[in-house]
């Protein structure tokens, strides 16, 4: 099975849905969503939908493979969805889609893509049992590329989570990550968020944590650790382009990890503009089938960010 798929269109076509249907923070117990949960159970069967939409770049650092001699940069430009459909009171479906799109700098020698590009689909059910607890789980198909997309090049990944709200102002989660075609098929997720005081909160849990500090009703500054990965498939050449064929059409992981600084400011009720820096770290390209890794030496990012809920 073969079929071309245009990635620029497809991306239009996201973000036209976007633009229609917005909601919550990216889920952290979601496997398409690779950032932090709304955390809040949907009361009384209501609609919840967000958007976040991301853009990042990290400046050139070394790379290290084989011995070859070289710097690459990245950026990224990332756009998820997320709603959650009441059946009733207490029964709701969660969805969501997510485009993740990395440009990567070439070095020769190394088997580095210069674009990745994958989309996302997750939807489940969930159940809001009171009003402490709430579980729910999902399911759905990954493209690990956008074009001359094969059978090999479709993937599927799942979740469950737990949200339990131990006290007003302190709410914990549970979950599990299954992606078998990750480098690491099987992520437990765990962690809590706390208001330790009305303008003050912390937020631990994988793959984003950080504490936030709320200025006034619009600004807000926060401090924090971020992790940003996908599952991709290699161009069917890009072996041939270095003299090792077992990189064609490659199975891996691409992740880059964040721990930087920045502001946050609430334009209208819903929606709120971020921009941050600091430094990406731990940064590879995992081969998982083949074992081979190619990482990259730490170096400065930037980020701009757009989020917006209802």
């Amino acid at each position: 099975m073969k079929m071309n798929i245009c990635a620029a269109c497809i991306t239009a076509l996201c973000l036209v849905n976007y633009t229609a249907v917005a909601q919550t923070n990216q889920t952290a117990i979601l496997p398409d969503n690779a950032n932090n949960a709304d955390w809040a159970p949907p009361y009384g069967g209501e609609w919840r939908m967000g958007l976040s939409s991301e853009y990042s770049s990290v400046a050139a650092g070394g790379v290290n493979f084989n011995g070859v001699k070289g710097n690459s940069g990245a950026q990224s430009a990332d756009a998820n969805l997320t709603t959650e459909v009441p059946l009733n009171e207490a029964c709701f479906v969660p969805m969501g889609i997510t485009s993740r799109n990395f440009f990567l700098g070439t070095v020769p020698g190394a088997p580095i893509p210069n674009q990745i590009n994958t989309l996302g689909f997750n939807a489940g059910l969930g159940y809001h049992i009171n009003d402490q607890w709430t579980i729910a789980g999902s399911l759905g198909p990954r493209l690990y590329r956008l074009d001359d997309v094969e059978s090999s090049s479709i993937g599927i990944g799942g979740s469950t989570r737990a949200i339990y709200r131990w006290e007003p102002n302190l709410t914990v989660a549970f979950g599990i990550l299954v992606d078998p075609d990750r480098d690491v098929p099987v992520l437990p997720a765990g962690g809590l968020r706390w208001d330790i005081r009305t303008n003050l909160t912390l937020s631990v849990m994988f793959p984003k944590s950080g504490l936030d500090y709320r200025l006034n009703s619009k600004l807000s500054l926060f401090a924090g650790f971020d992790g940003n990965f996908t599952v991709f498939r290699a161009e069917n050449n890009l072996g041939d382009k270095i003299g090792m064929s077992q990189f064609n059409n490659g199975l891996g992981t691409y992740r880059d990890f964040h721990f930087g600084v920045g502001v946050e400011y609430r334009i209208i009720r819903g929606l709120s503009a971020s921009v941050e820096g600091g430094y990406s770290f731990d940064r590879e390209l995992d081969y998982q089938r083949i074992d081979q890794t190619v990482k990259f030496d730490s170096a400065p990012y930037v980020q701009v960010g757009l989020r917006c809920r209802f």
